[in-house]
């Protein structure tokens, strides 16, 4: 092998992220992936969610994440896990929990390791302003989205899955202390995000932005008050987010 090969092998990732799916039925302000371009374009067929998995898994990668949009609303999702998972893949969905229930995660247990879901408050007040909602809930001022991530994340806990918080953190819930709740869940690991502002993607929520220093503030909070639990607060600012992941997009172009 020479130092070109060796360069481009130990350069590959190891993970990937694949936003299966383009349409979400939730109505986050501050969603940076909406690609609006692929939800006038056809799904994509089994048969290619199926071949674009195999090349994936010809190319070294060790792990999937099924993202969106929202995946769960994506036709062939059931297959492209079970599919991932046949072909040695550790798999992982991140999704609004919205369409997922007790019989789907019993059914998917074997074929699913990972489950992330996203909440951004304690409260579903917080949440509402957010977006962070299905459609219909949001436009008539409410969300139930915190009840409804407790009661799939309940679900998934007794079942044995690997858990996975997620939180999107702006102005708006900056101050929020989720501490509470983050010791009642007991994440595998949770992930703290700053709010990332991509111009014509997510503008209506571009007033909202934090700086690194206030973002540094509420992850510093949050490890001190859950010192000694063993979860673990990761965090990613603006900078490292950006050309941070290796992605294919709905269409399976990477």
């Amino acid at each position: 092998m020479d130092d070109h090969q060796k360069k481009s092998k130990k350069k590959r990732p190891k993970a990937v992220n694949w936003h299966i799916e383009a349409y979400c039925n939730y109505a986050c302000s501050f969603c940076y992936a909406p690609f609006v371009e692929q939800r006038n374009e056809p799904r994509i067929s089994l048969d290619n969610v199926l071949t674009t998995l195999r090349e994936i898994s010809e190319n070294e990668i060790e792990k999937i994440n099924f993202v969106g949009g929202e995946p769960m609303l994506h036709p062939f999702i059931d297959e492209a896990i079970i599919e991932a998972k046949r072909l040695g893949l550790t798999t992982s969905i991140v999704s609004n929990g919205a369409r997922m229930d007790r019989g789907w995660l019993t059914r998917m247990r074997s074929h699913l390791d990972w489950l992330g879901l996203s909440i951004d408050a304690p409260d579903d007040e917080t949440h509402a302003e957010m977006g962070r909602g299905l459609r219909g809930e949001i436009a008539s001022g409410h969300s139930k989205h915190l009840q409804r991530s407790m009661a799939v994340w309940g679900i998934a806990r007794e079942l044995g899955y690997g858990l996975k918080l997620n939180t999107m953190v702006d102005s708006r819930n900056s101050r929020s202390d989720m501490s509470s709740l983050v010791r009642s869940l007991a994440p595998d690991r949770w992930k703290v995000f700053q709010f990332l502002h991509i111009e014509g993607e997510n503008d209506r929520a571009s007033g909202y932005g934090i700086t690194a220093e206030e973002f540094r503030a509420y992850v510093k909070r949050h490890r001190m008050r859950l010192s000694g639990t063993g979860i673990g607060v990761i965090s990613e600012e603006n900078d490292e987010m950006l050309g941070s992941y290796a992605m294919i997009d709905p269409t399976g172009r990477a």
